[in-house]
């Protein structure tokens, strides 16, 4: 099982690594939970995707929605998130800054 969670992150990352690093998405929430990460962008459909960034020493899961060229078309998009995502007040991310936390 762990590595079949590895390898669902390292999917998950290959795909932030080959956008390009102009576009943006959607950081939804973060977790310490890699379990809670990947159930929820399993339960919630192919928009959504996580990565591991190292944070204060320690794991981090980053949730994310979508691919966006513009900012103006991520806060569109946050809009349409449900109430309860909103809640974390998401906010658009470069592609470029989360693959140098990738590496």
């Amino acid at each position: 099982a762990v590595v079949a969670e590895r390898q669902s992150a390292l999917s998950g990352q290959a795909w932030y690594l080959s956008q390009a690093g102009n576009k943006l998405t959607l950081q939804v929430f973060a977790t310490a939970s890699e379990s809670k990460a990947r159930s929820f962008v399993q339960s919630n459909g192919k928009e959504f995707r996580y990565y591991r960034k190292q944070h204060q020493g320690q794991p981090l899961y980053v949730v994310t929605h979508g691919l966006y060229d513009s900012r103006d078309n991520a806060m569109a998009a946050e809009k349409s998130l449900s109430t309860n995502l909103r809640k974390n007040k998401p906010w658009p991310k470069s592609l470029g800054s989360i693959q140098q936390e990738i590496r």
